[in-house]
């Protein structure tokens, strides 16, 4: 990883308040978005654990969907 994406990785995060579950997983871990950060971070939601994950660039609004990023 990058290191300026490095430093912005929170592995103790807090969910924020208005952050939304995507419908995505991968066993215990569920990929949440926030409308008001959307375009800079992502959630990891665990078992009692929450990272927040940097995004790497600006994705414009054609390559979205909602608030997930359509990586293409």
């Amino acid at each position: 990883m990058h290191a300026k994406l490095a430093a912005q990785l929170d592995r103790e995060a807090v969910l924020p308040a208005d952050a939304r579950q995507t419908g995505y997983q991968r066993g215990d871990w569920k990929l949440w978005v926030s409308p008001s950060d959307a375009e800079i971070y992502v959630h990891l939601v665990g078992p009692g654990h929450v990272e927040r994950w940097p995004c790497s660039t600006f994705v414009p609004p054609d390559r979205r969907h909602r608030h997930l990023v359509v990586c293409k």
